[in-house]
């Protein structure tokens, strides 16, 4: 299911974000400008302000990996639509991408709310694609939560070297 549009106009702090880019990609700071807090606070908005300017970040190729990683939450995480499922495909499969950890995290996002029109298909591949323990514990909750693990993978993760992940599993 799609989360609601943000009931308030999130234009200002869009705008202020726009005015405040030449410092977000300056600053080497992962959190100490404003831009990157009114960032955070726009990654959980659903709204097509929002993805506009996530779009215009992403495309700027100076963006800093941090910024470009909450840009990749504002577009896909927040306010991902059934046309944005090729290119999140592609995304998702491109194995030098430096944005895989958040990618990954952003599928789980999506298949924990049953978000329409998402590549299932490619559960198989992100689980075993996805190395940090962490995010692969967040990938299994969320397909827990969805009904949506497949038993290979269930009889997989009860061998899972993390703890936790085994857990979940033992307790599913």
């Amino acid at each position: 299911m799609f989360p609601p549009v943000f009931p308030l106009d999130p234009t200002p702090l869009v705008e202020t974000v726009i005015e405040l880019e030449p410092v977000m990609y300056s600053d080497s700071s992962h959190h100490g400008n404003d831009a990157t807090r009114y960032l955070n606070v726009l990654g959980f908005m659903r709204h097509p302000s929002v993805k506009s300017l996530a779009k215009r970040i992403l495309e700027n190729e100076e963006c800093p990996l941090h910024i470009h990683n909450r840009a990749l939450h504002m577009f896909y995480g927040a306010n991902y639509m059934p046309e944005d499922r090729e290119a999140f495909t592609e995304l998702l499969l491109s194995e030098s991408s430096p944005n895989r950890a958040i990618l990954f995290h952003i599928y789980s996002d999506l298949i924990g709310r049953k978000t329409p029109d998402i590549p299932l298909d490619l559960i198989p591949y992100v689980f075993e694609a996805c190395c940090d323990p962490w995010i692969r514990q967040v990938f299994v909750k969320a397909l827990i939560k969805a009904d949506a693990l497949p038993d290979e993978i269930k009889a997989e993760c009860t061998l899972d070297a993390s703890k936790f992940t085994r857990r979940l599993v033992a307790e599913f």
